[in-house]
């Protein structure tokens, strides 16, 4: 079945941040935040992209930001997955639209993934279509 995009907001292309998360680790807020910046979001999927706009992986997110690829810095990333801030998706990791997103539309494929961590479900009920 292919993924129709919904109108989540009109006339809104920049970032949207409905909630940060508490009870991070310094260095999983560090990465949050890398990830929050505005150029890091892909419009329509919240995928987590490069500065070349390839779509960034464990690897390429650590990098960028100046971090060893070390298992002690991949469990930041994985912490953000157990909590359901990011997931992975066929290799391509994404933002958890409930918390930021970025554009007018969210694909229905990238809301399910994130089904059951519905962070700012109230901030974000008012402006589904």
């Amino acid at each position: 079945m292919k993924s129709k995009p919904i109108t989540v907001k009109k006339d809104t292309g920049w970032l949207k941040c409905f909630y940060f998360p508490s009870g991070l680790s310094k260095g999983e807020g560090k990465v949050l935040s890398y990830i929050l910046q505005h150029k890091r979001l892909r419009g329509y999927d919240n995928a987590v992209i490069n500065k070349d706009g390839g779509t960034a992986t464990t690897e390429t997110i650590l990098k960028n930001m100046g971090l060893s690829y070390t298992a002690t810095n991949r469990r930041l990333i994985q912490g953000l997955k157990d909590r359901g801030i990011i997931a992975k998706n066929k290799g391509i990791i994404y933002l958890n639209p409930y918390i930021a997103y970025k554009g007018a539309t969210v694909l229905n494929t990238t809301l399910e993934l994130f089904e059951s961590y519905r962070y700012g479900e109230e901030e974000i009920a008012g402006i589904l279509d």
